[in-house]
C-alpha cells in the first residue's frame, strides 16, 4: 500500500476507533492530541500503524492498560501522538479523508497552526497563554514562566530579580484577548503554564 492510501486507510480507522482531543498539561495550557487504542489481543493493526508513523518521521507514545467491563478486565493497548508539530502534520494528513471526525479536527488544527506560527515568531518555549508579560507596563506576548522573552531572559541573568506580585495580579485580571493568543475561531482562551 502507498503512503497516500495509508493515510486514507488510517482516517477510516481513526473515524472508527481514533480520538482527537484538546487537552490541558497541568492545568496550564492547552494542546491538542490524537490517539487510538485497541483491545490487546487485537492490537498487530497498532503495530502497523507505528511502523508507518515512525516511517514518516513521527514521534509516538505507547502504553497498556486495562479497562473494566461488567467484571471483566480487558488489556487495551494505546498509540499516540501529542507532539504539537507531530499531532498538526499528521492531522493535515488526515484531514482529506475523514468523516465523523472531521469537524473536530478542523478544530484542532486552528488551534495547532496558530501554536506553530507563535512558536516561528517566539521559538520553542512559547506557550499560549490568557495574558501577556507579568511585568508592569509591558505589553509583550507570555514567553515562560508569565513574562515575556525580554523579561525571561532578563531574569535568568538576574537570579534575584523577580516581578512585582500587585503587577502580576492587576495583569491577570484583565485578559486581551489579542495577547492572549486566542486561535480565530476558538470559543475558549487558552491558559499559561505555571511558574512550577
Amino acid at each position: 500500500m502507498d503512503d497516500q492510501a495509508f493515510w486514507a486507510y488510517l482516517a477510516g480507522f481513526t473515524d472508527g476507533d481514533g480520538c482527537i482531543t484538546r487537552e490541558t498539561s497541568k492545568g496550564s495550557y492547552h494542546y491538542a492530541r490524537i490517539r487510538w487504542n485497541q483491545k490487546e489481543s487485537d492490537s498487530a493493526v497498532l503495530d502497523v500503524i507505528a511502523e508507518f508513523l515512525t516511517r514518516q518521521g513521527i514521534k509516538l507514545t505507547s502504553r497498556n492498560f486495562t479497562v473494566s467491563r461488567a467484571g471483566h478486565k480487558y488489556p487495551q493497548r494505546e498509540l499516540g501522538v501529542t507532539n504539537a508539530g507531530d499531532t498538526r502534520l499528521v492531522i493535515r494528513k488526515l484531514l482529506p479523508y475523514l468523516i465523523v471526525k472531521r469537524a473536530r479536527a478542523e478544530e484542532m488544527l486552528v488551534i495547532l497552526d496558530h501554536v506553530h506560527e507563535l512558536k516561528q515568531q517566539y521559538g520553542n518555549k512559547y506557550r499560549i497563554a490568557t495574558g501577556g508579560c507579568a511585568h508592569k507596563e509591558c505589553h509583550e506576548p507570555f514567553f515562560a514562566k508569565t513574562l515575556c522573552k525580554h523579561h525571561y531572559d532578563q531574569r535568568r541573568r538576574s537570579p534575584g530579580y523577580q516581578p512585582p506580585e500587585e503587577s502580576i495580579a492587576s495583569k491577570s485580571a484583565t485578559v486581551s484577548p489579542v495577547r492572549s493568543g486566542k486561535p480565530p475561531g476558538s470559543s475558549q482562551l487558552l491558559s499559561r503554564p505555571s511558574s512550577s
